[in-house]
């Protein structure tokens, strides 16, 4: 009809809105001058990385195609967070919209436009998915103790327990908190000094840092209390023993998992 006026449904409207947010996200991407990643350097290894970035190690691997026992290579760049969907992923979803049809002010469609016409179904409503819930406290099999004799001071980030400094003598002995694998041994991780890192099982690990003297080396086996290093000296020159436990890549308030008392 001449001069009819041309509206367009909801589920039409939310079709083109779609469109257009396809783009719009797709020149944001090309925006993006950075790629979050690192350069592997002498002395590294999976775990050291992922602890310094505050990720689960198992996360790593995955978006970088490592099977165990996760060998990695000085001057290899290693991806830091899950791969984006690439632009040709976003067309492609994109692309299965229906096109919006064009309806008469009357709200019918002219004879001409309903030839070839399907019926389309309405939108059928989406299940919401189930809200993510925190993690329950782990059913936890480790048999953990202090790691060293000594005043306690909390360390907090961002209003959460993160660690504990020990306070003690220097070249007090510090003590595995629970039996496991050494996976880091050395000094390359700025701001730990000589640090330890102990995987307990595929969800936790410790860490002892600051040390006067490493004991332990890469992939040896430790038990619970076995002597691994010496209470050296904190950032601001004072015997100390910074301590972690991480959960899944995350650090954890300690005290959950200490004993109350110290052996």
């Amino acid at each position: 009809m001449a001069g009819a006026r041309l509206r367009f449904t909801g589920r039409e409207c939310y079709g083109a809105t779609r469109h257009i947010w396809v783009l719009g996200l797709l020149v944001l991407l090309a925006g993006c001058a950075s790629v979050s990643g690192y350069r592997v350097e002498p002395g590294d290894t999976l775990y050291g990385i992922s602890w310094k970035y505050g990720l689960d190690y198992r996360d790593v691997a995955r978006w970088n195609n490592l099977p165990p026992p996760y060998r990695i290579f000085p001057g290899q760049t290693l991806a830091l967070s899950a791969p984006r969907e690439t632009e040709w992923t976003l067309l492609s979803k994109s692309s299965t919209e229906p096109a919006p049809v064009a309806t008469a002010r009357g709200g019918s469609p002219s004879n001409a436009q309903t030839q070839g016409m399907v019926r389309t179904q309405p939108p059928r409503s989406v299940a919401r998915p189930s809200p993510i819930l925190a993690k329950p406290p782990a059913q936890v099999h480790v048999q953990w103790r202090w790691p060293a004799q000594g005043p306690v001071t909390l360390r907090k980030k961002d209003g959460l327990v993160v660690g504990v400094d020990i306070g003690g003598g220097e070249g007090q002995p510090v003590q595995a908190a629970a039996a496991g694998r050494v996976v880091y041994s050395g000094d390359g991780l700025k701001g730990y000094g000589n640090l330890v890192i102990i995987k307990h099982d595929d969800e936790f690990f410790s860490a002892y840092a600051h040390n006067r003297r490493l004991l332990v080396r890469d992939d040896q086996h430790v038990t619970g209390g076995q002597r691994i290093a010496e209470i050296g000296h904190d950032r601001n020159q004072r015997p100390s023993l910074y301590f972690e436990i991480r959960r899944d890549g995350k650090p954890v308030d300690p005290r959950r998992y200490l004993p109350i008392t110290k052996h």
